[in-house]
């Protein structure tokens, strides 16, 4: 493979032919008269073949097709790629949406609006393992979360996380 950058190939980088140097002081000291001139780079300035082969192989072949269009054909394909490759990933991304409904005609008979529900359950730690938990709810949505006080683990103390929990379940 060609190494692009003209300023590391390999070897001893040759330096610029005194004839060079003349013709880049020249054109140096001629600058200044009539339009401004402006360089990249002093090699543009000494304008040797190495940085002539540099500036034709800067590019690969083939580049200047993808400019053969006009700027908004170009615009509308990048955007067409943009939106199909977001709608490819949309899906996945998404929850299932689930629609949480009062009781109507069919309340559980457990169920008494304002007298609430108690639920032994546990909970993985962070550090491994599991905490005992006792989650209070009202209607079927859980409102506080504490110890479970017979679990031998935490023996009726809860984590910051298993209160932080509440907030997850809905």
């Amino acid at each position: 493979m060609l190494d692009q950058c003209h300023s590391t190939t390999k070897g001893e980088k040759k330096m610029p032919s005194k004839a060079e140097l003349a013709s880049a002081k020249r054109v140096l000291q001629t600058a200044g008269r009539g339009q401004p001139q402006v360089w990249r780079s002093l090699d543009e300035v000494a304008d040797t073949l190495d940085f002539r082969d540099f500036v034709e192989r800067e590019f690969p072949a083939s580049a200047s097709e993808l400019l053969s269009g006009s700027r908004r054909a170009f615009l509308q394909l990048m955007g067409a790629t943009v939106a199909l490759a977001g709608a490819a990933t949309i899906p996945g991304c998404r929850r299932p949406e689930q629609k949480i409904l009062p009781f109507s005609k069919n309340v559980p008979e457990e169920i008494i609006p304002g007298k609430p529900l108690f639920y032994a359950t546990s909970m993985s730690r962070v550090g491994g393992g599991a905490e005992g938990l006792l989650v209070e709810t009202h209607e079927g949505r859980p409102t506080k979360i504490e110890g479970n006080p017979l679990h031998p683990a935490n023996q009726g103390k809860s984590s910051l996380w298993s209160q932080a929990h509440v907030l997850g379940l809905y």
